[in-house]
């Protein structure tokens, strides 16, 4: 944007070139963003401008414009040998301000002097590129929060991953396939080289037996392990020694001391350089230790840290099962204490729906206290429509083994002591005991994680009402402001033009041109300005815009659009109106831009349910990785605010893609 901005400076003030710097505030400094003209490269001397210094940072610091035609000899230009060299007349510069914040700064040097008025030309320029620089900005803030966002849920989820996995493997398998299913699940979250354990002798209870449980991530590991196996350590050696006399998780960032860590030379070998290790306790006692290793650079993690206390807790019910040789079912209190170190709701039910434990997270979210639902039927915690539908399909499934959704995280709604209904991930497992079977849950409260999701819809719908409202603005600048500027400019060149017998022929052709290169610019701002927020939308309707901007679109792009609406096509909301000229502005674009097809068409029709758009190219089609990024919540620009604007109307997008053409359907609900 700045590129072509700072190009068309060039190309219609006449300058030999023009740049245009934004502002860093953290650091008060210009960057220099966009050259065109004699300099195109954005790197050297003046790339970073301190602000107050040189011509561009005093520009910036007294937020004042700028304009000399004495170049030579001005004090603000400090670089006078080049001026000379270069032929340099005049320098126009303009600092960019929105509401009264300094956003950057454009500028511009000529070999010609410049009038008066290409100020107020750089005037109308900066508020607009200001303006877009601003949205830019205030656009990247608002996907940086996403992002940032995204990102703590995900990796709260990716915790509760880890979690899972090992209350499930602590749940039903030994305490040795406990601690696989543990060093595994956090090597795969933190990629880290290593994972492996160490058991405590249970005769003398002073020496470090290397178990069986490994996982290695890459080639080369092998001298590690065989290191470690060969290496006899005493309780009070080495990094489990460590971690068994702090009793809590140690990093450690040097593994080159040999006193410190014995396997110093076959770690250096394998080129491991962290370390982190937390002990396994049961009750009073330490029975494990739990070592990981990486072969890069490693920043403790406080949030990582508390997870795996979780785990070590988790795990050392795994061990004090295995010490009592029971299942999880016959003791309650063993699965009290497996189950009261996660922060999920954890409820057992036997084959007819009775629930038969509930760690007390359950009582913390459904507000049943345990004794209360104890015996009692599982659709104690649902809500009432779901009921008798969860009740048929549970003894279908007791019956004949078949399952009515996936017992995989399935999203559905739970419901509170008090009646409130909120949402919850139910994920599913079934044992068997005794020739009975039990169907195990964990329940997740997601209500936080659905109100950020309708937090980001909202500042998504709301900043495509934002840009819609802009785009408004600045085609309304363009009508009223920019053109009747130019309309005055073409009277005043017919004034010199009927002078023109006056001039040379040299003189006349050049009022010509001008003449005919000010007609040009208003039609192209007038198309502009349609095309930001066509009239004939509000005045005439969808049918006329429509029918104006493909013509437009065929004349630009020579692709010929089929463009079917019916005769008695009724105009919808004017919501609805936008929505569908905008989807049809972004898929005749993708076309032109993306699929090489010489004919596109677009059909409108309204089957009483639903108001369908559909827009068809007979082009290369969309490639298979690419559709599925388009079929994921990110997709792409265009794409995501196609299902923003449908979200927000509650309508649905469908991408159908072969080799021989793409088929974009866009349905909304009809509107009685």
């Amino acid at each position: 944007m700045l590129r072509l901005s700072a190009q068309a400076l060039v190309d219609h003030l006449d300058a030999a070139f023009a740049r245009i710097w934004t502002l860093s505030e953290s650091e008060n400094v210009l960057q220099l963003r966009a050259s065109a003209g004699m300099y195109t490269h954005i790197d050297g001397a003046h790339s970073i401008v301190p602000v107050g210094k040189y011509k561009i940072g005093q520009i910036a610091q007294e937020r004042t414009p700028h304009l000399t035609n004495s170049v030579i000899g001005d004090p603000r230009v400090h670089d006078q040998e080049w001026a000379r060299r270069e032929s340099m007349v005049s320098f126009a510069g303009y600092p960019l301000v929105v509401k009264d914040n300094l956003v950057g700064v454009l500028a511009m040097f000529s070999r010609r002097a410049l009038p008066d008025a290409a100020l107020d030309a750089l005037a109308i320029v900066s508020k607009y590129i200001g303006l877009a620089i601003h949205k830019k900005r205030i656009e990247e803030r608002l996907v940086d929060r996403d992002l940032r966002l995204r990102s703590a849920l995900n990796q709260k989820n990716a915790y509760l991953d880890v979690l899972y996995k090992v209350v499930t493997a602590a749940g039903v398998g030994s305490a040795e396939d406990s601690i696989k299913a543990t060093i595994e699940a956090v090597c795969d979250l933190t990629d880290w080289s290593v994972g492996h354990s160490y058991l405590i002798d249970q005769n003398d209870g002073g020496t470090f037996v290397s178990s069986t449980q490994w996982v290695l991530k890459r080639p080369g590991l092998e001298t590690f392990k065989k290191g470690t196996e060969e290496t006899e350590l005493r309780i009070k050696e080495g990094l489990p020694g460590i971690i068994v006399a702090a009793g809590k998780p140690i990093w450690l960032t040097d593994l080159g001391d040999p006193a410190i860590f014995p396997r110093a030379q076959s770690a250096k070998a394998a080129g491991l350089t962290f370390a982190f290790g937390l002990p396994v306790w049961v009750g009073p006692d330490i029975v494990a230790v739990l070592e990981f290793f990486s072969d890069s650079p490693v920043t403790p993690d406080l949030d990582l840290e508390n997870l795996m206390v979780q785990v070590s807790t988790i795990l050392g019910t795994a061990f004090e099962r295995k010490k009592a040789h029971d299942i999880l079912l016959q003791s309650e209190e063993r699965h009290r204490v497996l189950a009261e170190t996660a922060s999920d709701a954890i409820v057992t039910i036997d084959e007819k729906g009775d629930i038969v434990y509930a760690n007390p997270s359950t009582a913390r979210m459904f507000g049943h206290a345990t004794r209360e639902i104890l015996g009692r039927n599982v659709t104690i915690l649902m809500p009432s429509s779901f009921q008798h539908r969860h009740s048929h399909a549970f003894n279908r499934h007791v019956e004949t083994g078949e399952r009515h959704m996936s017992w995989d995280r399935v999203e559905l709604t739970a419901q509170h002591q008090s009646g409130r209904l909120f949402p919850i991930d139910l994920s599913l497992a079934k044992s068997n005991f005794e020739g009975k079977k039990f169907f195990t849950g964990i329940i997740r409260d997601v209500s936080e994680r659905k109100d950020a999701e309708a937090a980001l819809q909202k500042l998504s719908a709301q900043l495509l009402r934002l840009q819609d409202e802009e785009r408004r603005k600045i085609a309304r600048e363009l009508h009223d402001s920019v053109g009747q500027l130019l309309a005055a400019i073409s009277m005043n060149i017919g004034v010199i033009q009927s002078q023109s017998r006056n001039l040379d022929s040299h003189g006349a052709k050049a009022i010509e041109e001008n003449a005919h290169l000010v007609r040009q610019v208003s039609d192209e701002i007038r198309t502009l300005s349609h095309l930001l927020h066509p009239p004939l939308l509000e005045i005439a309707g969808l049918d006329s815009a429509l029918r104006w901007y493909v013509d437009g679109f065929s004349e630009r792009s020579k692709i010929k659009v089929d463009l079917k609406i019916p005769s008695d096509f009724q105009r919808p909301s004017e919501g609805t109106e936008l929505a569908i000229f905008r989807i049809v502005q972004e898929c005749l674009t993708n076309i032109h831009r993306h699929s090489g097809s010489e004919r596109a068409a677009i059909v409108l029709h309204n089957d009483g349910a639903h108001l369908t758009v559909e827009i068809q190219d007979h082009g290369r089609g969309i490639p298979n990785e690419k559709r599925t990024q388009l079929a994921g919540p990110g997709g792409g620009v265009g794409f995501a605010g196609m299902r923003e604007r449908l979200r927000e109307l509650g309508g649905t997008l469908e991408i159908e893609s072969t080799d021989k053409g793409t088929l974009i359907r866009a349905k909304f609900p009809a509107e009685r």
